[in-house]
């Protein structure tokens, strides 16, 4: 069984994690990964957040290891001038990547026929 990687959030981190799970604008599935990272930052194991949060463990599995491997990227972010480049970073780790052979942008209706 493999163990799951250790997450510690700057006090900068956390504030912004928590502001997202409370900003009404947030997407969804953007706010249940901050909530997902903090409570794996509070040393909850994978299979406790994940039925707390009515996600599946692979799920939890994948978000904590993107979030453990995006710290260069996070520590950057909260060294730039701007106050809002922690959150834009922050938004863009937990939003997914596309994926091949899905569509990036809306059909016209021309494509349809």
């Amino acid at each position: 069984m493999r163990k799951a990687p250790i997450i510690e959030l700057s006090v900068r981190q956390h504030e912004a994690l928590v502001r997202l799970v409370r900003q009404p604008t947030t997407e969804q599935r953007v706010a249940a990964r901050a909530r997902l990272i903090l409570a794996a930052a509070k040393g909850r194991r994978n299979k406790d957040i994940a039925a707390r949060l009515g996600l599946e463990p692979d799920t939890v599995c994948k978000w904590r290891g993107r979030w453990a491997r995006a710290q260069e990227q996070l520590a950057a972010a909260e060294e730039d001038a701007q106050p809002s480049a922690l959150s834009r970073c922050i938004v863009d780790l937990l939003v997914d990547a596309p994926r091949s052979g899905r569509p990036v942008g809306r059909f016209l209706k021309a494509d349809r026929s």
